[in-house]
């Protein structure tokens, strides 16, 4: 009972938890249904195996700042994955292990391996420029134990990848990254396939509102989104075309 009043403690620093009776160490402590909702936000933000998108699907929360609130201290609670230790390894610890080597091969395959003609975003372009002045490691063994050591990041997003490191500061309900498709962010990977597809979501959401509501404000806020994104890729070709038309060397 002393070690949950000091988890308590770590989760929510600011309340009083040994002042209120409810909560009094060698009593036993009341259960309520609501105490689920916030363990399973709590927990479940905490085990890295649930994003903050789906835990507010889950708890069916209206604004995400809810759903924040729920996982709020998360940072702090037990490790309840890596401390069941019944002779079985418990299947999210093993995730949590094997995400390094995930992200790797994501990176491999993704941006390492990818066809340049196909790729884009602050990353990408980086990346190209770094290899070709060898200021990166292509050792898949040097790179590997870069990704186990936290020192690189690769996560696949609906248009290619982010390879920030550390947690991402962008919006957590916007699932096809349009804050960073649009201003260019320097951990970005485009794939061009990839985003053609949300550029066609885009242009399908487009003509089912203004068949259905074509005054409304959203009407308009979507048809920005659209030709924001298709100037977006206009800039990107052109781009591209002006690179291949540059001279590769001496004439």
């Amino acid at each position: 009972m002393e070690d949950d009043i000091e988890e308590l403690e770590l989760v929510d620093a600011e309340r009083n938890w040994r002042g209120e009776e409810p909560f009094q160490v060698g009593q036993r402590w009341r259960l309520t249904s609501h105490q689920f909702r916030r363990s399973l936000g709590l927990y479940g933000h905490a085990s890295g195996l649930v994003s903050l998108p789906s835990l507010k699907r889950q708890l069916q929360h209206i604004t995400h700042e809810m759903s924040l609130y729920y996982a709020r201290g998360s940072q702090f609670a037990r490790d309840f994955i890596g401390g069941l230790r019944a002779g079985v390894k418990h299947f999210g610890e093993e995730w949590q292990e094997s995400e390094p080597e995930a992200e790797y091969l994501g990176h491999l395959i993704n941006v390492e391996m990818g066809d340049p003609a196909e790729l884009s975003g602050g990353y990408a372009l980086w990346y190209d420029r770094a290899v070709r002045l060898r200021q990166v490691s292509l050792d898949r063994a040097t790179t590997l134990n870069e990704f186990r050591q936290g020192k690189r990041r690769y996560r696949e997003t609906f248009a290619g990848g982010c390879a920030k490191v550390g947690l991402c500061d962008k919006r957590p309900d916007d699932p096809m990254n349009l804050e960073c498709l649009l201003n260019d962010c320097k951990n970005l990977v485009i794939q061009l396939p990839k985003f053609e597809r949300i550029i066609r979501i885009q242009m399908q959401t487009v003509i089912e509102l203004e068949s259905a509501a074509p005054d409304l404000p959203e009407t308009q806020i979507e048809k920005d989104i659209l030709t924001r994104l298709q100037e977006r890729k206009r800039k990107i070709l052109s781009s591209k075309a002006a690179t291949a038309e540059q001279p590769t060397g001496p004439v």
